[in-house]
């Protein structure tokens, strides 16, 4: 089951610049930057081709307190255009842990994305809200501590920027934290190379 985790945006990424030794923070800032001038544009994007859309996902997994585990990774995400839409695949790598500035390992596989010109899909978490994508986002990181996060989550969002270069998101989602379920949540920023 799905658990929904409202994460601003902004407390994100402020979070983020509290560790300025990551380029991440500051490459996801200036994504970011991007994303607040742009207008929605699922409409314009290519009817056929592909791309690659690079940026960063953050990533937050909640245990029984509240208390939350924070993650920025690499995200390298393909989209293969359609009439439709397009859909898309890839992953988010090189993860770093907020806690302790070292890297954690694991990657999280992107898969089964779909997106959508129309901007007409149906959050699964908030029926009254469409977004113009879908994209699951699962696997397994490991902190230098060995604390195991399994996440079973999707990322959903708008397409911004001319003819589509911009992708805007949310995570929702469980954690499976050293063998608990707890819930999972974050941003997703990225731009097509």
């Amino acid at each position: 089951m799905r658990t929904f985790v409202a994460l601003l945006p902004s407390a994100l990424a402020l979070a983020a610049c509290s560790s300025p030794f990551t380029n991440a923070a500051i490459g996801y800032n200036a994504i970011l930057n991007e994303i607040s001038a742009a207008q929605q544009s699922a409409d314009q994007l290519p009817v056929s081709g592909t791309a690659t859309y690079a940026g960063y996902l953050l990533l937050a997994a909640y245990d029984n307190t509240g208390a939350s585990d924070d993650f920025i990774g690499d995200v390298d995400m393909d989209a293969t255009f359609t009439a439709a839409g397009a859909t898309l695949d890839g992953q988010v790598t090189n993860f770093q842990d907020n806690a302790d500035e070292q890297p954690v390992a694991g990657t999280l596989r992107l898969n089964n994305g779909v997106l959508d010109r129309t901007a007409s899909l149906t959050n699964p978490d908030n029926p009254g809200t469409q977004h113009s994508f879908f994209v699951n986002a699962d696997g397994t990181l490991t902190n230098q501590a060995g604390d195991t996060f399994a996440f079973d989550s999707v990322i959903y969002g708008d397409v911004v920027g001319t003819d589509g270069s911009l992708l805007t998101g949310q995570v929702s989602g469980d954690a499976v934290i050293n063998g608990v379920t707890e819930s999972a949540g974050g941003t997703f920023a990225a731009r097509a190379e």
